[in-house]
């Protein structure tokens, strides 16, 4: 079910150029009495982190279904993202959002793709 979300989400590039050579893609559920909406207002500051990072192309996030969030990230590369994640640590707005994840439902899956169009 998660694929077919993640499907709907990405869009094809037809700049091969700034085809994304990297995906990030979460899903999780939120620590229960978590609002959908403090969680939105976090992620916005996210964003922020995000568009500051050399290599960083696209981000979407949004619910599976009532429960299951997914988030997914595309990358120029993947040294970008490595990069990116080790100085996360110390983003107040990533802290905050990371709080708010039940860290027992968290699933992470990276890759470079195959196949792009």
């Amino acid at each position: 079910m998660a694929i077919v979300a993640v499907m709907s989400l990405i869009s094809c590039a037809t700049d091969k150029a700034s085809a994304p050579g990297h995906y990030e893609i979460v899903t999780f559920q939120l620590v229960a009495g978590t609002q959908p909406e403090a969680f939105i207002s976090v992620n916005k500051e996210v964003e922020n982190f995000l568009s500051a990072q050399p290599g960083f192309l696209n981000r979407s996030i949004g619910k599976v279904n009532d429960s299951v969030w997914i988030d997914v990230l595309s990358w120029r590369l993947k040294s970008d993202f490595e990069k990116a994640f080790e100085k996360s640590a110390s983003d107040e707005a990533i802290i905050e959002m990371s709080k708010m994840i039940n860290e027992a439902t968290y699933n992470f899956f990276s890759f470079e793709p195959s196949l792009s169009h």
